[in-house]
């Protein structure tokens, strides 16, 4: 149990993109410093803001809200599920 807890996690830098880093100037653009610098954050956030904007377009044009006076439990369940999931 204890090998898995020590195993590097997260994304590798290969040599161009750490010397990238090393490297970036001080008057860079700003959009530059965050994809260089933050591009964990910038590979996480991509995916969870396009879904999210889906998801929201279509619950406002369908309606999906007004399922959850009813099925609220099922809302609870997923988030529950989620949770034990992520635990795991």
């Amino acid at each position: 149990m204890s090998a898995f807890f020590c195993l590097p996690l997260g994304q590798k830098l290969n040599d161009d993109q750490a010397e990238a880093i090393d490297n970036l100037p001080l008057d860079a653009k700003w959009s530059q410093r965050l994809l260089i610098k933050h591009r964990k954050l910038v590979g996480i956030l991509i995916p969870l803001i396009f879904c999210q904007a889906i998801w929201w377009s279509l619950a406002i044009k369908w309606n999906f809200f007004a399922l959850f006076e009813e099925r609220w439990a099922m809302s609870v369940t997923m988030i529950f599920g989620a949770l034990v999931a992520g635990m795991a």
